[in-house]
């Protein structure tokens, strides 16, 4: 299957342990999977903006209308 395209934004937490980073994510090919699109970020937060994150990995999980989901 063919992947959804996504564009990732991120802004850096610069100290590391303040939780000033961000993340913001914004479908950039949506001829893939059914419209309706969410984002979780592996935290449990949903959106499109994911602000106050401490430095570290995270993983964004695409979910379309249906249920297709590609991390």
């Amino acid at each position: 299957p063919a992947d959804f395209g996504v564009n990732v934004t991120v802004v850096p937490d610069t100290v590391g342990t303040t939780g000033k980073g961000s993340i913001q994510v914004a479908m950039v090919n949506s001829s893939f999977g059914f419209g309706g699109y969410t984002f979780a970020l592996n935290t449990g937060a949903t959106g499109s903006t994911f602000n106050n994150l401490a430095a570290g990995t995270y993983t964004i999980t695409v979910s379309d209308r249906i249920g297709c989901k590609q991390d």
